[in-house]
């Protein structure tokens, strides 16, 4: 009898925690497509202002197509404290980008590949351009791409290290040949 109670125990617990994984990844994915979207939107300002003339040093907008800002957490998710007070006038500020980023933190450590498109554009919001390719660095690790390969290459030029942009730009057509010889 005391065998049955505690399998039953034990399954109640495994269902409760794969409830709380999901919420947690849930949340984890939230907090990072908000983040990437208000860098999105903070490199388009900085960059529309620099344009403009004020003088304020930016970074350009990495290359790529912008994903979605959905939110896809269910409403049993925990609430997050990482709230956004900005007016239409204004975009988002580097303080908003950091609380964001720090409550992600409290969720999801910064080298997991599912945060890296947020914590990519957190660090060239911020400046931090070694920090980003340091992020994209690991994901060409884990899965080669032309994408990522170009993204890094505009992080090398953000850096000055021509040395590396050219080495990485001659590298670029081995690798993605725009056409194939014929045999």
């Amino acid at each position: 009898m005391a065998a049955k109670q505690d399998w039953v125990r034990f399954k109640q617990a495994s269902v409760a925690w794969m409830r709380q994984e999901k919420q947690k990844a849930q949340t984890v994915e939230a907090l990072t497509r908000k983040g990437a979207a208000l860098c999105e939107i903070f490199l388009m300002r900085q960059e529309a202002g620099r344009g403009s003339g004020d003088g304020q040093p930016a970074s350009p907008p990495p290359a790529g197509s912008p994903q979605p800002a959905t939110d896809s957490a269910s409403s049993d998710a925990p609430q997050s404290t990482a709230a956004v007070t900005t007016t239409d006038d204004q975009g988002p500020t580097v303080a908003d980008l950091n609380r964001v980023y720090a409550e992600l933190l409290k969720w999801a450590d910064p080298s997991d590949p599912k945060v890296a498109p947020f914590v990519e554009k957190h660090a060239l919001a911020l400046g931090h351009h070694g920090r980003a390719a340091r992020v994209l660095l690991r994901l060409l690790e884990d899965k080669p791409s032309q994408d990522l390969e170009r993204r890094l290459l505009q992080v090398y030029h953000l850096l000055g290290w021509e040395h590396c942009s050219r080495h990485l730009e001659r590298s670029l057509l081995v690798r993605y040949p725009p056409s194939y010889r014929l045999f």
